[in-house]
């Protein structure tokens, strides 16, 4: 299944959010891959929103430039991976190891604009699981927003960049794999793959609010003919309640 930051990052980069913030959430990740079903998760929320610094669960970024909320700025981020594959959830995965989390540390760009914000963010595998690369360019912007700004729903749009070590890592089929089951060998290469989000929050009062949030992603077809893999799409749901200190 995806990592549960995923989901939340898309999340909260749709609100503002106070330094320190805690709740609980409702995720609903889903799985590419064959025999894994999707599972309705509860999970506790805590961030952290500093001039420079900003935790969010297993997230971590700093900004080195940009201090104020709409300029443009650079920042150093680590966090996890957005992807894992446990074969203990799927009895059609026999033989297949698992897929592990790997730590990923970059730099971010993001800008806003009147239409909207953009940002970008390349990073790079520091735990040594598959010395793999990812870029994610994503826009965001509101689609219905509140007056004073009490809820506010946004559209946002991305495109995944997954470097081959990064894909095949995931989503290929090794040598001794193959020797062990019934899948052929398979290598993926680097892939593109094109998602949309839609997201927001509501605000009871200046202490709790509700925040959501849907992702789609198109799997790219050198990922979606991976004979371990039984999906064209990933869809992830989130639903929180946080509280503001």
């Amino acid at each position: 299944m995806k990592i549960l930051s995923g989901v939340a990052l898309l999340l909260f980069s749709s609100c503002a959010l106070a330094k320190w913030s805690a709740g609980v959430a409702t995720i609903v990740p889903s799985s590419p891959y064959k025999g894994a079903d999707s599972e309705v998760l509860v999970i506790p929320i805590v961030t952290y929103e500093g001039e420079r610094l900003t935790w969010r669960g297993p997230s971590l970024s700093y900004k080195l430039t940009g201090l104020q909320r709409n300029e443009p700025s650079f920042s150093l981020t680590l966090n996890l991976a957005p992807n894992e594959l446990d074969t203990q959830d799927s009895d059609r995965l026999t033989g297949i190891e698992d897929r592990d989390f790997s730590f990923m540390a970059g730099l971010s760009y993001r800008h806003p604009f009147k239409f909207g914000t953009l940002e970008s963010t390349l990073e790079t595998d520091i735990s040594g699981k598959h010395d793999g690369q990812r870029f994610v360019l994503s826009i965001e912007r509101p689609l219905f927003m509140h007056a004073k700004r009490k809820w506010v729903v946004n559209l946002g749009a991305e495109v995944e960049y997954l470097s081959d070590n990064y894909a095949d890592y995931y989503f290929g089929v090794s040598t001794a794999e193959e020797n062990v089951t019934d899948f052929a060998a398979y290598s993926v290469g680097s892939v593109i793959q094109p998602a949309i989000k839609l997201g927001g929050y509501y605000q009871f009062n200046k202490r709790w609010m509700m925040v959501a949030n849907l992702r789609w992603q198109a799997l790219s077809s050198d990922i979606k003919d991976s004979p371990i893999v039984d999906s064209n799409s990933a869809l992830d749901g989130f639903l929180g309640v946080i509280y503001a200190f």
